[in-house]
């Protein structure tokens, strides 16, 4: 009899610890959902910091390109002012 009560005794204890053992296996599963989602969002965030990086790179480039264009236009209307000038300095000479 006293054997039957310590395998019952022992089964009653088993089985709290595992409803205990479940109980924190649910909480951590919370947990981890928690975790999970929060890395999501800082994923998310982190891909919209991104794409703005790269829209505000691709406008940097495109302003750049625009003031090399400007630059360049104006640098060829000064050469064909200088060679005007050039020509109608050797006009007259002659």
């Amino acid at each position: 009899m006293a054997e039957f009560q310590r395998i019952e005794k022992d089964k009653t204890f088993a089985e709290e610890q595992r409803k205990k053992a479940d109980a924190e296996t649910l909480r951590i599963k919370d947990e981890n959902k928690k975790v999970l989602a929060e890395f999501q969002k800082i994923q998310f965030e982190t891909l919209k910091i991104k794409a703005l990086s790269d829209e505000q790179r691709k406008k940097a480039d495109d302003e750049t390109l625009k003031l090399k264009e400007e630059k360049n236009k104006t640098l060829a209307e000064e050469e064909l002012h200088n060679l005007n000038d050039f020509e109608n300095l050797l006009i007259k000479v002659d």
